[in-house]
This record gives structure tokens, C-alpha cells and sequence, in this order.
């Protein structure tokens, strides 16, 4: 996580392969507060970066996964042992999956309107990080409706 007040300095180099031509140039970049955003985590392809959930999604599917992307922080990995992760859907803590700590799937088989999606992340390692988002979900899905397709025959 960032430092209180403070700024990151990114510094390049960069030289020929002789050596003859050398340049060099830093940034000072103020540090961020760390930031959730929730993508949806799809089973062929993995987490959809091109849209991040907004504060009211629909969801289209019966059963849908999740990610958490933390953004301006220093984590390398959602499995650092170091890191809390913390679900809840409609203020109900769920169970964190060991394997994909940042993921959550929900199934909306015979669910209809508005679920609130809560992810909490601290860290062990650094007192000063902390952070959590939440996101409402729009369920559609009519009860008895099973068809996988999404519309009634």
C-alpha cells in the first residue's frame, strides 16, 4: 500500500547494445489510496478486464463469477498468505475459497431483484492497508425458470 502523503519515483534506463548511446528520465507519481474493482471472472476466458462492474450490474447468466482486482497497491498475488479476503452477499459472510480467494461465483437460480456484493481485503504484513468496495448485482432470473439459455421457449 502506499505511504501516507508520499510519491513513487519510476526511473528508466535505457542504452544501446554497444554502449555508446545511453539515456535516463524519473517520475514522481503521488501515491493512490488502493482501490476494489469487481470484474466477472468467466470460465473459458478468465477475468474480463475491458468492463469492471459498476454500482447496479444486470446479470444475464443463472450462475456468474467474480474477481476483485485491487488497484494502486503493492500485492503480487491474491494467494500472498499475508492478505484477508473477506465476502459478503446481502450482509451474509461467505466462505472463502482457498484456491481463488478473490473470486466469488453466485447462482441466481430462482432469485429475482438487487444483491449486494461486499469484498474486504486487509493485509497482515502492512497495518495501513485496508480496503473494500461493494457492488449490487441485478438478479432476473424467474422463479422456476431453468432454462441455461436465458429466455423462455
Amino acid at each position: 500500500a502506499p505511504t501516507l502523503f508520499g510519491t513513487d519515483t519510476i526511473t528508466v534506463d535505457a542504452e544501446t547494445s554497444d554502449g555508446v548511446l545511453s539515456a535516463s528520465a524519473s517520475i514522481r507519481i503521488s501515491s493512490e489510496e488502493p482501490v476494489l474493482e469487481l470484474y466477472q471472472a468467466h470460465p473459458l476466458f478468465g477475468v474480463l478486464f475491458q468492463g469492471a462492474l459498476g454500482t447496479q450490474t444486470p446479470i444475464p447468466e443463472i450462475e456468474m463469477s467474480f474477481a476483485a482486482i485491487p488497484y494502486f497497491s503493492s500485492i503480487r498475488s491474491p494467494l500472498d498468505p499475508d492478505l484477508t479476503w473477506s465476502w459478503r452477499v446481502n450482509d451474509r459472510a461467505i466462505p472463502t475459497d482457498p484456491k481463488h480467494p478473490n473470486e466469488l461465483t453466485v447462482n441466481a437460480t430462482n432469485s429475482n431483484g438487487l444483491a449486494l456484493i461486499q469484498v474486504g481485503l486487509v493485509s497482515a504484513s502492512n497495518f495501513f492497508f485496508d480496503v473494500s468496495g461493494k457492488w449490487g448485482i441485478i438478479l432476473s432470473q424467474a422463479v422456476g425458470e431453468s432454462n441455461p439459455f436465458g429466455s423462455s421457449q
